[in-house]
């Protein structure tokens, strides 16, 4: 219910690891606060909630190999392990699965 603006201005700081590469890739960080935010919205609490977003961190970080911005980058290895638009592409597949098993009862 919210618009893209006000959207954007919540999200603006998530980007490149939280704007150091020091921590979560921004997309992971995105998909966890939708994930979130629809998951109080239907009553769960607040361990409920994290389950959720943790469900997201991991089936990310399993398929990736870590959700740290500057070990996806490859910053100080020289390996690339997950292009950004890669990354929303995973995040935002994770996050729809999340809030189908949500809206599932799952």
């Amino acid at each position: 219910g919210l618009d893209e603006q006000t959207l954007f201005q919540l999200t603006s700081g998530l980007g490149l690891g939280m704007g150091s590469m020091e921590g979560s890739c921004g997309a992971v960080e995105a998909a966890a606060l939708i994930a979130g935010t629809k998951a109080r919205q239907m009553g769960l609490n607040k361990q409920e909630t994290y389950k959720v977003c943790s469900k997201i961190s991991k089936e990310f970080k399993e398929k990736n190999q870590s959700v740290i911005c500057r070990e996806l980058k490859g910053v100080g290895t020289g390996k690339i392990l997950r292009s950004c638009d890669d990354c929303i592409k995973d995040a935002a597949e994770m996050l729809g699965n999340a809030l189908k098993d949500l809206e599932e009862g799952k």
